[in-house]
């Protein structure tokens, strides 16, 4: 079996069923398109919140997505994988435009958030939950037809490689880039008057 049809069987066997309940389908819906609304307001409810470090995993967050999302771009640039309801597989059960599928923005996205909140201990916990929730924003756009299963896979390892070059660079980043964002971001807090209960400036 040639991985293009190993691809297309897992998708089948992923793929909502002629007769899927409303209940499955809304739910898969709420996970496919709003999910990644939500983690980025809890991105900037701990950017207020939580300490300096834990501001400096989030900026390490912030450089891995735009380092996935450009690797991503060219990837589709030049390679144009088409999506199943283009090729007449299974159900689409919300709109998509026909853009090349492989890998999925989504998922990049999402998986580019978690993965380097895992690598840091102070942000590991989350890690593990955006991880999960990850998953099932996967699974859920595989359900209603709009992506394929290695369209996940090839996700994962754009986050992975993504998330592998902030880290490598984070001695010059950390000092010279995050620590000026950082006095930036408090030097605007005091001068906006903000309270510091709300605004943690530590």
């Amino acid at each position: 079996m040639s991985l293009e049809n190993l691809n297309q069987a897992w998708f089948a066997a992923i793929n909502a069923a002629p007769d899927a309940s409303p209940q499955s389908i809304s739910i898969a819906v709420f996970l496919a398109d709003k999910v990644v609304f939500i983690v980025a307001l809890w991105m900037i409810y701990a950017w207020v919140r939580k300490s300096e470090r834990f501001r400096f995993a989030l900026l390490d967050v912030v450089f891995t997505i735009i380092t996935a999302l450009i690797i991503s771009w060219v990837i589709g640039a030049f390679w144009y994988h088409p999506r199943p309801f283009e090729l007449g597989l299974g159900q689409k059960l919300i709109e998509h435009a026909t853009d090349s599928s492989f890998p999925s923005d989504h998922a990049t996205l999402m998986f580019s958030v978690a993965l380097p909140l895992l690598m840091q201990p102070i942000s590991r916990l989350w890690g593990v939950i955006l991880f999960a929730l990850t998953l099932s924003v996967a699974w859920a756009r595989i359900y209603l037809g709009i992506h394929f299963p290695f369209d996940m896979i090839g996700a994962l390892i754009v986050a992975a490689i993504s998330t592998g070059i902030i880290r490598t660079l984070s001695a010059l980043l950390h000092p010279y880039l995050y620590a000026p964002l950082c006095d930036f971001y408090h030097w605007l807090l005091t001068a906006l008057h903000l309270p510091a209960k709300l605004f943690p400036r530590g």
